[in-house]
């Protein structure tokens, strides 16, 4: 039997709480309400408008931090473009691949900011 996907967002038809209707499309897509970008002016109001009530920080903001372009392109969005001072926060597994640990600290270095580890010893158990 071949599942079928939603024609807008792919979600798989026996993902939990997903029906498709008559088009194809699921009950998630059809509920999902577009939101109107208001731009960086405003996402720096905003930001700063935080900010200001916290003069004595040593960061701005917390970013996450996965070694992945999206997370890369986040830390350099926050550090290029909005001009914040971020704590890069990596979260060790024990299986991180080689690959990421460079790509992670090679942003870092590239970014100059900060990169708090944060491992799991629970999972040394296994």
């Amino acid at each position: 039997m071949e599942i079928r996907l939603c024609k807008k967002c792919i979600l798989p038809e026996n993902y939990e709480g997903l029906s498709l209707d008559d088009d194809g499309v699921c009950n998630f897509c059809n509920t999902n309400k577009l939101k109107k970008y208001q731009g960086k002016e405003k996402l720096l109001e905003d930001i700063n408008g935080i900010l200001l009530h916290h003069p004595d920080r040593t960061y701005d903001c917390l970013v996450g931090l996965s070694g992945g372009r999206d997370s890369t392109f986040l830390l350099w969005y926050v550090v290029q473009e909005l001009k914040l001072k971020p704590l890069a926060v990596f979260v060790d597994s024990g299986f991180i691949p080689v690959q990421t640990l460079n790509n992670v600290n090679h942003a870092v270095t590239l970014l100059d900011v900060d990169l708090e580890v944060v491992s799991h010893e629970y999972l040394k158990k296994w």
